[in-house]
């Protein structure tokens, strides 16, 4: 009977120990789980409500900026100024070129007419079989035909526009164009007339 009174006595104990262990642990269990549910719903607060945050793009396009080189609409043709026509005004003085100078002045031939003109316009649509083609007067000035006739061409092409240009040239234009085509008839008839335009051409023709 005594040994049954101890065995109920130390169940009574562990019953009584086993009680204050769980009113101690109890709340210190209840707490950590608590603490650790609200670590799970901690969020950063948005500090804009209602904003959407912004995520910077890359790669996308750019807008330049004024000055950035980038040019805008149709380019605009460039405008080319035109050298002024190397001849003095008759109205001034008086100017008379040589066979060379009309030739390396093609600019002064622009000029005078607004184009570079064709010999079979002014002397008659024969000059232009003579040479197979109608020469415009910057090549009959620059022809390289070693005969009298092409000489004639390149003479009288000279004196054509010194007849233009300058009131004191001995002979007028028609002047001019009438003995350039009756020079055509013969070899020796062209080298005469465009002897005589030469010495005009270079002012040493005494009438």
């Amino acid at each position: 009977m005594e040994r049954a009174r101890n065995k109920k006595a130390l169940l009574m104990s562990f019953l009584l120990v086993g009680l204050v262990f769980e009113s101690l642990i109890s709340p210190i269990m209840g707490r950590s789980l608590e603490g650790l549910s609200e670590e799970k719903t901690y969020y950063s607060p948005n500090p804009h409500p209602g904003s959407t945050p912004h995520n910077p793009s890359y790669g996308g396009s750019r807008t330049p900026s004024h000055g950035s080189g980038v040019t805008h609409g149709i380019p605009t043709t460039p405008s080319i100024s035109t050298p002024s026509p190397l001849i003095p005004d008759p109205s001034i003085h008086y100017f008379t070129g040589t066979c060379g100078y009309w030739r390396t002045h093609p600019e002064a031939i622009w000029g005078i007419f607004g184009y570079l003109g064709n010999v079979g316009e002014f002397f008659g649509p024969v000059c232009g079989a003579i040479f197979g083609r109608n020469l415009s007067l910057p090549d009959a000035l620059a022809n390289r035909r070693a005969d009298g006739i092409g000489a004639l061409f390149r003479e009288g092409t000279a004196s054509l526009l010194n007849s233009i240009v300058s009131r004191k040239f001995p002979f007028t234009t028609q002047q001019v164009k009438d003995a350039f085509a009756a020079a055509l008839n013969s070899n020796s008839a062209a080298a005469a007339q465009a002897e005589l335009f030469k010495q005009a051409n270079e002012g040493r023709l005494k009438l």
